[in-house]
């Protein structure tokens, strides 16, 4: 009865993360486009002036914090390398003498829904899906054990034929 009580209790979560898991496998293997391979081109340009201070850069300011991703900072001794930021939307490069953006790329529907599974999969960033599924994944050991021991106790309840022969030994079958 346990058994049946756990499986019934974990299907929906184990599901989700069959499906979700099956979707990120396929995306790893090429088998589905995941989008995770597209870039900004690396600018050109970039005004190799005084940094400004980062408090007043207007596209780092314009960017909600919910939506950051990354933000990687240029090396302090070289003026032309600029600030890289990855958000929910997109990648791109911010000058760091002037503030603006130089390059910027939105992700693509196959990024958008690749991060979306893996959300789903992982429970990053929504904490009640991610107690769902970590209580779902702590009843498999359960799910596993009421298992064999439902399989040990069919498989000694079989009924037993004394001076059984194998069928090739056998007179009659």
């Amino acid at each position: 009865r346990l058994h049946v009580l756990v499986s019934r209790a974990t299907f929906l979560g184990l599901m989700l993360l069959a499906l979700t898991g099956s979707y990120m496998s396929a995306a790893f293997f090429g088998l589905v486009p995941n989008g995770m391979s597209a870039q900004p081109a690396y600018p050109e340009a970039v005004n190799g002036g005084a940094p400004m201070p980062i408090a007043e850069m207007q596209a780092l300011r314009a960017v909600d914090l919910r939506d950051l991703r990354r933000l990687v900072f240029p090396y302090d001794a070289d003026p032309q390398e600029p600030y890289e930021i990855l958000t929910r939307s997109g990648a791109g490069y911010v000058d760091q003498a002037t503030g603006a953006a130089l390059v910027w790329l939105p992700h693509s529907r196959a990024r958008r829904i690749y991060e979306a599974v893996l959300m789903l999969h992982s429970g990053q960033g929504l904490w009640a899906l991610a107690l769902f599924t970590g209580a779902t994944a702590a009843g498999v050991p359960l799910l596993a054990f009421s298992g064999i021991v439902l399989w040990w106790r069919r498989r000694r309840s079989r009924p037993r034929i004394r001076r059984n022969l194998a069928p090739a030994d056998a007179d009659t079958i």
